[in-house]
Protein backbone atom coordinates (compact mmCIF):
# COMPACT_ATOMS: atom_id res chain seq x y z
CA UNK A 1 0.00 0.00 0.00
CA UNK A 2 1.35 3.20 -0.59
CA UNK A 3 1.52 6.33 1.84
CA UNK A 4 -0.84 9.55 0.37
CA UNK A 5 1.83 12.43 -0.09
CA UNK A 6 -0.01 15.15 0.59
CA UNK A 7 0.57 18.35 -1.25
CA UNK A 8 3.40 21.16 -0.41
CA UNK A 9 2.27 24.98 0.25
CA UNK A 10 3.19 26.41 -2.89
CA UNK A 11 0.87 23.27 -4.56
CA UNK A 12 -2.15 24.16 -2.89
CA UNK A 13 -4.85 26.51 -4.73
CA UNK A 14 -4.77 30.47 -3.76
CA UNK A 15 -7.42 32.12 -2.05
CA UNK A 16 -8.50 35.52 -3.97
CA UNK A 17 -7.62 38.32 -1.98
CA UNK A 18 -11.30 39.36 -2.16
CA UNK A 19 -12.52 36.76 -0.58
CA UNK A 20 -9.59 36.45 1.83
CA UNK A 21 -10.40 39.88 3.50
CA UNK A 22 -14.34 38.99 3.38
CA UNK A 23 -13.72 36.13 5.24
CA UNK A 24 -11.09 37.85 7.84
CA UNK A 25 -14.05 40.75 8.11
CA UNK A 26 -16.84 38.38 8.99
CA UNK A 27 -18.90 39.12 11.51
CA UNK A 28 -20.38 35.95 12.85
CA UNK A 29 -22.15 37.49 15.80
CA UNK A 30 -24.73 39.14 13.81
CA UNK A 31 -25.97 35.24 12.72
CA UNK A 32 -28.63 33.61 14.44
CA UNK A 33 -28.94 31.27 16.72
CA UNK A 34 -29.66 27.69 15.42
CA UNK A 35 -30.45 24.95 18.00
CA UNK A 36 -29.14 21.56 16.65
CA UNK A 37 -31.19 18.58 17.07
CA UNK A 38 -29.68 14.73 16.49
CA UNK A 39 -32.14 12.48 14.72
CA UNK A 40 -31.28 8.97 14.92
CA UNK A 41 -34.06 6.96 12.75
CA UNK A 42 -34.18 3.68 13.50
CA UNK A 43 -35.61 0.95 10.25
CA UNK A 44 -38.43 -0.34 10.93
CA UNK A 45 -39.63 -3.81 12.01
CA UNK A 46 -40.59 -5.40 8.82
Amino acid sequence: MSNPVSPSLKDLPKVSLDLKSELEGFNHDCMKKAPTVVKDVLPSAE
